[in-house]
């Protein structure tokens, strides 16, 4: 915007109203893919640990009848 308003009065109130915002817009929908990949990557290793477990016998349980 800074350098706008030093080329033309004019591109940099255009700057103002539609670079600034859509620039914004475009950083904010990148931050929320990272963030959503990064929620991803954690379920997909939380889903893995757990198929990689082996259940436990029925033997060793108490049962409360």
């Amino acid at each position: 915007v800074i350098v706008g308003f030093n080329a033309s009065m004019l591109f940099g109130i255009f700057l103002l109203l539609f670079g600034a915002p859509l620039i914004f817009f475009l950083i904010v929908i990148y931050s929320r893919i990272l963030l959503e990949m990064a929620l991803v990557i954690f379920r997909i290793a939380d889903q893995t640990t757990k198929k990689g477990e082996k259940s436990e016998s029925r033997d060793g349980i108490q049962w409360n009848l």
